[in-house]
């Protein structure tokens, strides 16, 4: 017998969404300054309370949109995308949209990491750098097939999207990463000497 066609079918493929902004830099500077202006004291104070044992948010700080004027047109990005998405993914929104669930700074100093972790129950979940020092963290994309373990191990030094249990994603200020809100992911330690600071946000 020969074979006469091939093909490879991805059935269940997990997207993710990349926005590259073009003119960010004004943006996250104006950003920066206000947090600056609130003082990390001040918005340490804001960290959550929870400790979880996936999780310790001890680098998530709540603010408002009156106190950091700037974020709002990353928010408006952010849900203008999803509401894109679900006209491109065919979404049934005849009678409500996708809207902004809850948003926050995540601001993870030198040393620090950001555990295993997902955003359940949201949609969608996405997160904005503006400041993303060298070596500071690339998000993380886990795998949650629970038969990962029994599948091949992967020669040294190579990698393969399909077979792979981790995904990192090296993104840069500017740059803003959107997924479902139910995939896990993590960060590893902060190897810069300066903050990496993000905005990460939620919709339903």
């Amino acid at each position: 017998m020969k074979v006469e066609d091939q093909a490879l079918t991805l059935c269940f493929p997990t997207p993710i969404w990349r926005l590259d902004f073009s003119d960010y830099q004004s943006v996250n500077t104006a950003i920066r300054d206000e947090l600056e202006a609130l003082g990390w004291d001040k918005l340490g104070e804001r960290q959550r309370a929870i400790i979880h044992p996936s999780h310790t948010f001890s680098e998530d700080s709540f603010v408002t949109v009156d106190e950091v004027p700037s974020i709002q047109v990353v928010l408006e990005f952010f849900v203008s995308a999803c509401n894109a998405i679900a006209r491109e993914r065919n979404w049934d929104t005849r009678e409500t949209q996708v809207t902004l669930q809850n948003y926050w700074v995540h601001a993870t100093p030198p040393g620090e990491l950001t555990q295993y972790h997902d955003h359940k129950p949201g949609l969608l979940s996405g997160v904005y750098y503006v400041d993303k020092p060298e070596n500071s963290g690339d998000l993380i994309f886990i795998d949650v097939n629970p038969y990962q373990a029994y599948g091949p191990r992967l020669l040294p030094g190579e990698t393969d999207p399909i077979t792979r249990p981790e995904i990192t994603f090296k993104a840069d200020e500017g740059t803003m990463l959107i997924f479902p809100a139910w995939l896990p992911h993590k960060v590893p330690r902060n190897s810069s000497d300066r903050r990496r600071i993000s905005i990460s946000f939620n919709a339903i």
